[in-house]
């Protein structure tokens, strides 16, 4: 309001979390002055598009729109306005963007017709010539492109500008006439808008942030104890997505000891929020790893303490905002938010409830100080300065900076090892 800001962008998640302050009962003449909001970097859902319309659009004028790119094409290639209606369907990635082509190929190489999914290609201005000294995976991921200066050929490509399709010759001179293999299944619909159908590999985002979840499997796997791990992302209770790791192991090995034995190496966004010990992994027909039969998470087995129930009504309304946040049934006095599945969004939600209830600002530094019901409850009920130790938090955040150094280190190794070769 006081910026008279006019535009905005957000990963969906953080849209979430701006739409949740606004349902708060925020004035909606502080936001006259916003006229979009562009949303990118996750999928943006029909729930987003029809709760931001709710809150927002219909009221202020406000526009929503989903923006899709690879950082290999610097970044958004394609665009969609999204409906102001209360009969949004699907939400697409839209159409390209100028000096943008885009096409849909099968395993061949050839063209998908509307309606049938293939990896989507990005052609273009915005291309990048390849990745820094990775001299094959730039050969594998950006290829000659095959529809250049071909004489009078059609395809159902479309413009920003038009619905009908257009001749692909000497649209994309610039840049060698590459192509960018995105990894990404799509499909073109009927009106010339693109439907994203998710990853052809199990690299995925998880709150904007790419995750290969091989990685994350083969770290698991380094534990002397496990002798099966899969990685997978599942929808939490609030249709966000988190990581869950499940594992058969030699002996007893609790989850507490896998996070802990992951936080040596890996960054904290690639720890699974939650490790789910199984007697086997269910196999499909052809022997391999059914992911799609691993059971949904539960939050109770992600704890190794003892159940401490909240005593005072500090605690006890505390342990009702967890379990509100969390979407969980039982939360105890000495259970860590960042070990029940609870991440710095959702914590953002913690800070606004307490505000609300307990009538007291807390800040994000001191959601990490006090991140159990207990420490909390303790701070909040305290007269004068905060003198409580936050070493465990201070420790928290060095082992996860060395493990993020360590991180980037061991793939720049690697790198220069598949350079070698």
């Amino acid at each position: 309001e006081k910026q008279n800001v006019t535009t905005m962008h957000f990963v969906p998640s953080m849209l979430d979390a701006f739409l949740d302050y606004i349902s708060d009962g925020v004035e909606l003449s502080k936001l006259k002055s916003l006229r979009q909001v562009f949303a990118s970097g996750e999928a943006l859902t029909v729930q987003h598009v029809k709760r931001f319309n709710n809150l927002i659009g219909s009221k202020n004028g406000t526009r929503l729109y989903n923006l899709y790119g690879p950082t290999e094409a610097t970044i958004d290639v394609s665009y969609f306005d999204c409906p102001t209606d209360e009969n949004v369907e699907r939400v697409p990635i839209g159409k390209p963007i100028d000096n943008i082509c885009l096409y849909i190929l099968d395993k061949n190489n050839m063209l998908q017709p509307v309606g049938v999914p293939g990896e989507l290609h990005i052609a273009g201005d915005g291309l990048a010539r390849g990745y820094l000294n990775r001299s094959e995976l730039t050969a594998e991921k950006f290829v000659l492109n095959p529809f250049k200066a071909v004489d009078s050929v059609q395809c159902t490509v479309y413009s920003e500008k038009s619905n009908q399709s257009i001749k692909l010759e000497g649209i994309h001179q610039d840049n060698n006439c590459k192509l960018y293999k995105t990894g990404d299944l799509a499909r073109w619909l009927p009106d010339g808008n693109i439907e994203y159908m998710g990853r052809l590999d199990y690299q995925v985002k998880i709150r904007g942030l790419r995750i290969e979840l091989g990685e994350i499997e083969s770290e698991i796997l380094k534990c002397e104890k496990v002798k099966q791990a899969v990685v997978v992302d599942k929808n939490d209770s609030r249709g966000g997505k988190i990581l869950c790791a499940y594992f058969t192991a030699d002996g007893e090995l609790s989850a507490a000891e896998l996070k802990q034995h992951l936080a040596r190496t890996l960054p904290e966004y690639m720890i699974p929020t939650f490790f789910i010990k199984m007697d086997k992994l269910p196999l499909s027909a052809n022997g391999k790893i059914d992911r799609k039969a691993l059971p949904d998470p539960d939050n109770s087995v992600n704890t190794a303490l003892e159940y401490v129930a909240p005593q005072s009504d500090t605690e006890n309304k505390l342990s009702d905002i967890w379990k509100s946040v969390l979407r969980i049934n039982k939360v105890g006095v000495n259970d860590n938010f960042f070990d029940i599945g609870g991440h710095s969004l959702l914590m953002l939600q913690v800070v606004r409830m307490i505000k609300e209830i307990f009538n007291k600002d807390v800040s994000v530094v001191e959601m990490f100080k006090y991140p159990t019901v207990g420490l909390m409850a303790e701070y909040l009920t305290r007269e004068e300065g905060v003198k409580a130790s936050f070493e465990d938090a201070h420790e928290r955040v060095r082992k996860q900076k060395e493990a993020a150094i360590r991180h980037k280190l061991r793939r720049s190794l690697k790198e220069e090892d598949q350079d070698d070769e």
